[in-house]
């Protein structure tokens, strides 16, 4: 190899480097890239938000109001605090996009895989709801508390599926 080709790969070889090297630490395009990830999550976080509060809202006025309503309406308020229900949704649905949806993403985990780990983290959350009001209130129905932990499951499940099917 002559002097003039190991300068020129020399030279080349610097040059990817600083390139790989301003790709990945330069401010600004750590800045574009941050942006995009949020961009990004915000879109997954709106198509979770519209997926599940559709499905869920079937549940709630079809089943479970209507059945707290006849088992236990000392625990229903008159009017639902948004709020904090808007809270619920954000929290739970972030922590749904982070742990198990956008990992499913980027590997193309596969339907079956993703059904599964989403009902798992479903049921999961749902039943510390539902095992913390079985253990703290009178009267918390156990009937309710198994149907909305596994409601919590399939209404996870059914949110991850369709997100996923939207993105990948």
């Amino acid at each position: 190899m002559s002097q003039d080709t190991r300068e020129f790969d020399s030279h080349r070889l610097r040059k990817s480097t600083i390139s790989a090297f301003l790709t990945t630490h330069h401010p600004l395009l750590l800045t574009s890239a941050i942006i995009t990830r949020y961009m990004y999550f915000t879109k997954l976080l709106i198509e979770s938000l519209i997926t599940f509060l559709a499905i869920d809202a079937l549940w709630i006025t079809q089943v479970a109001s209507p059945w707290m309503k006849k088992t236990t309406p000392h625990l229903m308020a008159e009017t639902p605090n948004l709020i904090a229900a808007l809270a619920f949704y954000l929290i739970y649905l972030s922590g749904l996009l982070y742990l198990i949806i956008m990992p499913a993403l980027s590997s193309k985990l596969g339907y079956p895989t993703l059904a599964l780990h989403s009902f798992i983290f479903g049921f999961v959350a749902y039943a510390t709801y539902d095992l913390t009001n079985l253990a703290v209130m009178k009267g918390f129905p156990l009937s309710m508390a198994v149907a909305d932990m596994i409601w919590g499951g399939i209404l996870t499940m059914l949110t991850a599926l369709v997100i996923y099917r939207l993105n990948i």
